[in-house]
């Protein structure tokens, strides 16, 4: 069992990052600040 947590979590991980890696990270993260300065706070969260 801790074994398969193990692979789950670093297959997680390398998707994560792997997605992370392109542009359009950056595209949402000044998306979600954008939001957040009108005051969309729980739309900003969504997109973080």
């Amino acid at each position: 069992m801790n074994i398969l947590f193990r692979v789950v979590l670093w297959s997680f991980l390398l998707v994560f990052l792997s997605t992370c890696s392109d542009n359009g990270g950056e595209e949402l993260v000044h998306k979600a600040n954008n939001e957040w300065i009108k005051g969309r706070n729980h739309g900003a969260i969504e997109i973080f």
